[in-house]
């Protein structure tokens, strides 16, 4: 990986771990060049929303009027992207930011408490056990664009609450593989989960394994999106398959909110009382002997495997 892909990785997880509130400001994006070369791909988001999705759009749309100083856009992927959501989804998001937060100490402390006083809350209010915040663009990351960050093709199954066309320009990217340590942090993941069972680490745990196709591909840099890359990497390691149904199924029966978390979420007050700890309490309350007694019947040795099959080829390698 170069120099260049380096700092903009390191820097978009710097940012984002700050407007969390989870780290220190990482100071103003300077883009960097070098001789890599760039390709560039135009992203166009559909602009169609059906009925059912309006008021999720005027919420947002309601944000970004209110904090033009701050954001462009923002933009909805994943289930409720492509309209395919269930209990188990969450809301993903992609904040897209004035040049002038990444050039801005002030405005980036700004969009730091947008994000905790009003996205978060939102968010919680559609998936109190939603595991990660919000991903994050700006113009010029889309002249200089690593797509380790979010792979592009998320956008052929996305909305925005503002009309989306931007033409990146992509680094050519050589990405350390990140598959193995999913897979380890999966496998810790699984050995914690603890008896009663919370919800959310479940959520968690079963969303990290749905991840790993995706990232699978996007380590050898193919990029495909999430629902797409189950067949070509069954097809690459067959013991997976049964793990992936398992999750899969687990996804499909995921039990509705229970009345405490439905309450705390029609009135948007449980991220307000609890902060950071809200999904953590909201995981305790829901109940599912089935998904329950089917998580400790997960099994990872074909996850495993994949981990020793990368480590002897690194060292074949070296």
């Amino acid at each position: 990986m170069s120099s260049t892909e380096i700092y903009i990785s390191n820097y978009y997880r710097n940012l984002n771990a700050y407007l969390h509130g989870m780290g220190k400001d990482p100071g103003n994006f300077v883009p960097r060049t070098d001789s890599n070369q760039l390709y560039s791909q135009p992203v166009t988001v559909n602009p169609s929303i059906p009925e059912a999705y309006q008021w999720i759009h005027r919420r947002l749309e309601r944000i970004v009027r209110q904090e033009q100083s701050l954001l462009q856009n923002i933009i909805v992927q994943g289930s409720y992207g492509d309209f395919t959501n269930n209990n188990y989804s969450d809301l993903d998001t992609i904040l897209f930011l004035e040049q002038s937060v990444v050039e801005s100490r002030k405005k980036r402390r700004l969009l730091r408490r947008v994000i905790q006083k009003k996205l978060l809350p939102f968010i919680y209010s559609i998936d109190p056990l939603q595991h990660h915040g919000v991903f994050l663009l700006w113009p010029k990351l889309c002249s200089c664009y690593v797509q380790s960050i979010l792979p592009l093709v998320v956008y052929s199954k996305a909305w925005s609450v503002r009309k989306f066309e931007v033409g990146f320009r992509c680094t050519a990217q050589n990405t350390p593989s990140r598959t193995q340590s999913l897979i380890q942090t999966i496998l810790k993941e699984s050995k914690s989960l603890g008896v009663p069972i919370n919800f959310f680490y479940v959520k968690r745990l079963t969303s990290h394994i749905m991840m790993v196709p995706c990232l699978y591909f996007t380590d050898q840099e193919i990029y495909l999106h999430k629902s797409s890359s189950f067949e070509p990497f069954i097809q690459k390691h067959p013991k997976t398959e049964q793990l992936l149904a398992d999750v899969t199924e687990i996804r499909n029966r995921w039990p509705k909110k229970p009345l405490p978390v439905f309450l705390m979420s029609l009135f948007n007050i449980g991220y307000h009382m609890f902060g950071k700890r809200y999904p953590q309490v909201c995981g305790f309350l829901y109940r599912s002997k089935w998904i329950q007694e089917r998580v400790h019947r997960l099994n990872f040795n074909a996850l495993s495997e994949i981990v020793t099959l990368e480590e002897n080829a690194i060292s074949q390698l070296s």
